[in-house]
């Protein structure tokens, strides 16, 4: 074995023994609570919430790696890492795409995400362990499988090293699909495409919300969720589209009570809903939006431009595209 090899395995053992633990001293650690008394946070302060642990590690169980941006380029880091792992009594599952190279890139940001996603749907994987980290880390968010909160949750923890961040955007939406298009009667309506519709535009932003707001700074930072005009009770003139707007009414009363909650620990937060307007893309191409949209380029600029203009007394409202402030 080289020096380096050894070097990289022994550093490698060392920063993955802390993770194993018995049950015991997982017991331990789960009935230990402070001693009465010893709080001594200042008058006013939140109250204490218990800490969500995920069960220790231990020998025999299965590590998934996965690289979720910049290539690894050495294929022995790989095998140390590997032998690492086995020497703690640990298995490993190897993403298909951790040897693909795509630039600097560790493959197409489809496959990193589909290592990742794989890894979280899989009952033999305990834990997963990114072998490099990184900027690119960042694009597979859209990708993320929206119908598992594990993905996610892990999502945040992989993106927590680059924390804190002043700005994230959601801009996860779905108003048809290779199975059905927005209804345009009441006698349309089903369960299945509700529930669908319901999961991408609403309770998976919310979930993002609840497992991102911790990697923004105490300054201003702004977390900003792209809805629709159409979700707007006030506005609603036309009808149809009954899942939609729906949903997107759904993720507007997310983000007006996220606003308050946040704004106790994070009074310099703003949280925002978005109306793109119409743009070019695959979501409006079955309505015109190849005729009557806007450029990409040219709505994500004027959106920047809107989101720059926040200020944490803006925080909790409906703003469109033009900077108008919309009703809900």
């Amino acid at each position: 074995m080289t020096t380096r090899r050894r070097w990289l395995a022994a550093a490698t053992t060392a920063a993955l023994a802390p993770l194993l633990g018995s049950a015991a001293s997982g017991a331990a650690k789960a009935d230990r609570k402070t001693p009465a008394g010893s709080d001594t946070r200042p008058p006013g302060a939140l109250p204490r919430r218990a800490s969500v642990r995920p069960p220790r590690i231990r020998p025999g169980d299965t590590i998934g790696l996965m690289i979720p941006s910049s290539a690894n380029w050495d294929p022995m880091d790989i095998d140390v890492l590997v032998d690492a792992l086995a020497s703690l009594g640990l298995k490993s599952k190897l993403g298909k795409h951790v040897y693909d190279r795509r630039g600097y890139m560790a493959g197409r940001d489809e496959d990193r995400a589909a290592d990742f996603n794989a890894m979280v749907r899989d009952p033999e994987v305990r834990a997963i362990h990114c072998i490099r980290g990184g900027w690119g880390a960042a694009r597979l968010l859209p990708l993320i499988d929206f119908e598992r909160e594990e993905t996610i949750a892990a999502a945040a923890e992989a993106l927590s090293r680059e924390a804190p961040f002043d700005l994230i955007i959601n801009a996860a939406g779905l108003l048809h699909s290779h199975r059905f298009m927005p209804e345009k009667r009441f006698s349309d309506l089903n369960y299945a495409q509700m529930l669908e519709t319901f999961r991408v535009n609403a309770f998976g932003p919310a979930l993002i919300f609840r497992h991102f707001w911790k990697l923004i700074g105490d300054d201003r930072a702004v977390i900003a969720f792209l809805s629709a005009k159409v979700g707007s009770i006030a506005d609603n003139r036309l009808g149809g589209w009954y899942s939609y707007r729906a949903s997107k009414a759904a993720l507007n009363m997310f983000i007006k009570t996220a606003s308050i909650e946040i704004k106790r620990t994070k009074p310099n937060a703003v949280l925002a809903a978005l109306h793109p307007g119409t743009v070019t893309s695959r979501l409006s191409k079955p309505f015109r939006g190849a005729e009557i949209g806007r450029a990409p380029n040219d709505a994500a600029a004027d959106m920047l431009d809107v989101i720059d203009s926040l200020t944490p007394p803006s925080t909790g409202q409906f703003y469109s595209y033009s900077g108008e402030r919309l009703p809900w």
